[in-house]
C-alpha cells in the first residue's frame, strides 16, 4: 500500500479478503491500483497474519480511521470489508500500530486504546486474554490509564509504549524476554503481563520497534540501536 502526496491511496498484491480495498476479493493486483472513494489519508498500517486474517487501518488526515479486509474477533467480526468503511468510536488518532488479530492507536490526549484478541495480554488492559470490538484503555502496573505516550508498537507476541519522556512500557508474552523486565517466563503463565511495565535500565528512546519474539529501541541520539529478546 503506498498514500500519495494528494492523499490517495493505490495498492498491490494478494487481496484474498479484501485487505486492499478496491471493492473485490480473491484477486491478486500485480500492478498498484488507485482505491476509489477513499483520499485525505495520511498513512497506511497493513497487518500480516499466517492465517486469513489479513486487513489495512487508514489514518486520516481528521484522525479518524477506516479499514478494509479481515480482522477476526475484533471491529471487523468475521465479516470482510472488501472497501473502507468507518471504524467506529474512534477519533483523534496520531498513531496507529496493527497486527495479526489487534490494533492500538495513540489518540491526541497521549492515551492508548487496542482492541482486537488477546491471549497473552498483548492488549494491555489488565487481563491476560479477552476479545473486544470496542477499543479500551491500555492500563499501566498500578491499573491506571496508561498517559504521556507518543507511539505504540505491537507485533504478535507483545506490545511496546513510547512515552513523551523517552521512556518505555511493554505488555504481552514474554517467554524469551521480550518484554524487557529482567527476567522469562515467570509467574503469571508464560511470563504475560496483561498491564503495562516500564521497562527499566534504558536510555532515553526516540523510537521503538515490536518483533515477532524480540524488540528494538532506537536511543535519543539516533546513533545506536538497543535490542533484547
Amino acid at each position: 500500500m503506498a498514500v500519495l502526496q494528494d492523499g490517495t491511496v493505490k495498492g498491490w498484491g494478494d487481496n484474498s479478503v479484501g485487505q486492499l480495498g478496491v471493492g473485490t476479493t480473491g484477486d491478486n493486483y500485480p500492478t498498484p491500483v488507485t482505491l476509489s472513494g477513499i483520499s485525505n489519508v495520511s498513512s497506511v498500517y497493513c497487518s500480516s497474519s499466517d492465517s486469513d486474517r489479513f486487513f489495512t487501518i487508514f489514518l486520516m488526515n481528521d484522525g479518524t480511521l477506516r479499514r478494509s479486509g479481515r480482522l477476526v474477533a475484533s471491529d471487523f467480526g468475521s465479516s470482510i470489508d472488501s472497501t473502507p468503511v468507518t471504524v467506529p468510536d474512534v477519533q483523534n488518532v496520531i498513531n496507529v500500530s496493527a497486527t495479526t488479530d489487534r490494533v492500538g492507536v495513540v489518540l491526541n490526549d497521549y492515551t492508548v486504546r487496542t482492541w482486537g484478541t488477546a491471549y497473552d495480554g498483548q492488549l494491555g488492559w489488565g487481563t491476560l486474554s479477552g476479545s473486544t470490538n470496542t477499543p479500551r484503555h491500555v492500563v499501566d502496573s498500578t491499573g491506571s490509564t496508561l498517559t504521556d505516550i507518543l507511539k505504540v508498537s505491537m507485533s504478535s507476541s507483545h506490545s511496546l509504549f513510547l512515552s513523551n519522556g523517552g521512556t518505555v512500557y511493554s505488555c504481552g508474552l514474554n517467554t524469551f524476554g521480550q518484554l524487557g523486565l529482567g527476567y522469562t517466563s515467570p509467574s503469571p503463565p508464560n511470563g504475560a503481563t496483561g498491564r503495562a511495565q516500564q521497562i527499566i535500565g534504558i536510555p532515553y528512546i526516540s523510537d521503538i520497534y515490536a518483533g515477532y519474539d524480540f524488540s528494538c529501541a532506537l536511543t535519543g541520539g539516533g546513533t545506536s540501536y538497543r535490542d533484547w529478546e
